[in-house]
């Protein structure tokens, strides 16, 4: 009998995911991107491979938000985040190298557990925090939908700026000027 209620005990608790690991850019980068992206041969500092960097939370941040990869504007769908089709399609975006090979599912040498795709999840349901924005761009601001904000030094949304309405309804970050502002379009 208390063989039974144990054996029931374990079944029950099989597949159930309990996992308090802390959603946040820093964990996310120490413990899942630079192991299982940010190599030496991959995406490190050194390589650099397509622009991205995933081996210090400072690249991972500038990577993710700069090239698009997860932005708080995926928040209401998590798993449609590039990052999300990156880690997880066979052909994601049917990109090619420079040699002319479609580039995989990305790591490419073996899958990136569920878990750690469940966590980046979570992580880009919070709204992306600590890779809202990148400090050093656009002096300091960025855009929020609609509305132009500052960054905080920790890659945050911090305050507004103004919001855009009327004949300049559109928030449009300008890399030639390196300021953030509202625009017609």
């Amino acid at each position: 009998m208390f063989r039974a209620a144990l054996l029931t005990l374990v079944i029950a608790g099989c597949g159930v995911s309990n996992d308090d690991r802390p959603a946040t850019l820093r964990y996310v980068t120490e413990a899942i991107l630079a192991p299982t992206c940010g190599e030496a041969q991959c995406h490190s500092t050194f390589k650099q491979s397509l622009g991205d960097v995933f081996d210090t939370v400072v690249g991972a941040r500038e990577s993710l938000h700069r090239n698009g990869l997860a932005l708080p504007s995926d928040k209401a769908d998590p798993a449609n985040a590039s990052l999300i089709h990156w880690v997880t399609d066979d052909q994601p975006f049917n990109m090619r190298d420079p040699q002319g090979n479609i580039i995989g599912r990305m790591p490419w040498d073996a899958p990136m557990p569920n878990a750690d795709i469940d966590l980046l999840k979570k992580w880009i349901g919070a709204g992306v925090p600590g890779a809202q924005c990148v400090p050093e761009d656009f002096g300091g601001q960025d855009c929020d939908g609609n509305t132009v904000v500052t960054c905080d030094s920790e890659g945050n949304y911090a305050t507004t700026v103004m919001a855009c309405s009327g004949s300049a309804p559109t928030c449009v970050c300008d890399s030639s000027s390196n300021t953030c502002g509202c625009k017609a379009l």
